[in-house]
């Protein structure tokens, strides 16, 4: 179930993926994550308005806002990796008899934590004001600092980071294949001054472990280097006017409430 978790519910978090489970069961769970995200992205773009950022003119690194990125990415990282663990937790309860949570109440708290991770993604960055397109571009300087290592030319104290890249690249190319519309890797990343390269490698390299504890979900990589600015941006699976309706016209009606017992 972690694996299961952290592989496809993280990208229905983030919703760039147009991933969704939805059945009638989940609707009122489903629309309040929608509606988390609706308001996650406005706190985004709010901070985009506070620190405009133009990818375009970085022609240095900003050395300390490069190191602050790489504290986000670590705390991002432990959020979705102890939501993994919790879930998992839940499930072996579940299955060993030491809750009767049952399998859909499991997922329902799976859509609850699910929710509560597009804020919290927002919170991370309000807490250093970078705004996602900030926040973007330093990972795409990240990933091209590991590409380079794994192509061998990167500096020697990057080595412990070595093959990073490739795995990443391994998921990234596996997910292109399953769905329509994502760039090559490389043209994502995209093209960096070798001055910018060269002063984010010296800072990764002061403390691999920090690279290392934001690196530990690689299947939302791709969704960071993503920003959005608009909900329709988010690529929900969008509804019919009537389906909720239908949703709930297909619901079981309640069970009867049971006779009380004669005194």
């Amino acid at each position: 179930m972690k694996k299961l978790f952290i592989g496809c519910g993280i990208v229905v978090l983030l919703l760039l993926g147009g991933v969704a489970f939805l059945t009638w069961r989940f609707w009122g769970d489903f629309t309040e994550m929608r509606v988390q995200a609706t308001q996650a992205v406005e706190r985004l773009n709010a901070i985009a308005a506070a620190q405009p950022f133009d990818p375009s003119a970085q022609a240095a690194l900003d050395t300390e806002r490069f190191a602050q990125a790489l504290d986000v990415r670590a705390l991002l990282a432990a959020d979705l990796v102890q939501i993994g663990t919790d879930m998992e937790e839940m499930q072996r309860k579940e299955e060993a008899g030491e809750t009767d949570i049952g399998f859909f109440e499991l997922w329902s708290q799976m859509f609850k934590a699910v929710t509560g991770l597009m804020p919290n993604f927002a919170a991370r960055l309000e807490e250093t004001q970078m705004s996602w397109p900030e926040f973007a571009w330093h990972t795409r300087v990240m990933w091209s600092v590991l590409y380079r290592v794994d192509i061998g030319v990167g500096e020697p104290d990057l080595e412990p980071l070595r093959d990073r890249y490739t795995d990443f690249k391994a998921k990234y190319d596996e997910l292109r294949r399953q769905q329509e519309g994502l760039p090559e890797l490389r043209d994502l990343l995209g093209e960096f001054p070798p001055a910018v390269l060269s002063s984010a490698a010296a800072i990764m390299a002061k403390d691999t472990q920090r690279v290392e504890r934001g690196l530990r979900v690689p299947e939302v990589e791709h969704l960071y280097m993503m920003p959005v600015t608009t909900t329709d941006e988010l690529k929900y699976v969008e509804m019919p006017a009537d389906t909720e309706a239908r949703i709930k016209s297909a619901q079981p009606a309640p069970e009867p409430e049971p006779a009380p017992a004669p005194k």
